[in-house]
Formats: structure tokens, sequence, C-alpha cells
């Protein structure tokens, strides 16, 4: 039987730091993604049709913007250590009295390269990714803190996004 060329769900998130010419060969791991939450989507661009007396239908379309790349998540692990990866800032050491603290002293950009792999060893990269993550810190007891990741895919050597099949058995 033939190997289906589809994919499904999520096995695997990895981040690491952006390098100019390549891939990083070592990610570390994200962990506790919600359920369901996890996605790869392509925006169109936006465009603007120009139209002219003489002719029906569309003279000249110009693109005004360009599409995207985005991969969005919900993450459990609201840790110091999972907010400073993706959010900068720092992490204090525990201390006797005081358990380990993130502070944001400053807003800063963070870029980092993602790996995704599917439960059928597909791989998606972004080599370059500009990362938003926003913390939802639920005060109720039906509902659990999370981070939403947002990673949009930025120009790099490479390309913007890679897809990878999974070899052949």
């Amino acid at each position: 039987m033939a190997v289906e060329k589809s994919s499904l769900g999520l096995k695997r998130i990895g981040i690491a730091d952006v390098l100019p010419t390549a891939l990083p060969t070592v990610f570390t791991e994200l962990e506790d993604a919600q359920i369901d939450s996890a996605s790869v989507t392509e925006s169109e661009p936006t465009t603007e049709d120009v139209r002219i007396e003489q002719k029906k239908g569309i003279y000249r379309r110009i693109e005004t913007a360009e599409g995207s790349t985005v991969f969005t998540v919900q993450l459990y692990d609201v840790s110091a250590d999972n907010i400073a990866a993706l959010k900068g800032g720092t992490v204090t050491p525990a201390t006797a009295q005081v358990g380990k603290r993130w502070a944001r002293k400053e807003t800063v950009e963070v870029t980092k390269a993602l790996e995704l792999v599917t439960l059928d060893d597909y791989k998606i990269y972004i080599p370059n990714g500009y990362v938003i993550a926003l913390i939802t810190w639920a005060l109720s007891k039906s509902a659990l803190a999370t981070i939403t990741l947002t990673i949009t895919a930025q120009d790099h050597e490479l390309g913007d996004i890679l897809i990878e099949e999974p070899l052949e058995d």
C-alpha cells in the first residue's frame, strides 16, 4: 500500500535561536499544548483591482500587502523559564523564602526558529519567526492559565517556511 501524503496532529513543538543561514540542529521542546489549539495557517495577500473605463473586468491587480504564515498554540506551561523563553525578561532563582520569578523590565522583540513535528513525522520549519506570547491567567476552578503563542514567519535565507515529508519505509 502506498504511503498517504496527508498529515495529522502534533507530536512536538521545538524552538531555538535563529541562525542567519541555516536551521538549528537542536530545538528546545515546548510542552503542554492544549488539545486542538495548534495550527499553521496562511493568509492571502491583500490586493487592489484597478479598472478602466474602456474595458470590463480587471485592468491590473496590485498586491498592496503580502500574505503571512502563522503558527498558533495555547500552552499550559506557565513556568518562569517558559515565559522567559517566549517573552524575554529575566528569571530569578528560587530562594528559601521565594519561588523562582520571571520579571519583565522592558518589552523586547523575540525571534525564534520553530520546528513542528506531526504525528506522522512531517516536519514544518519556520527558520525566522516573530514571537508574540500572551499570558491569560484564568482565576477560576474550571480553567488553567495559558500562554497563547503566535509565531509569524519572516524572511530567511532558506525561505520563510519549510515543509519536509517523512522518509518512506
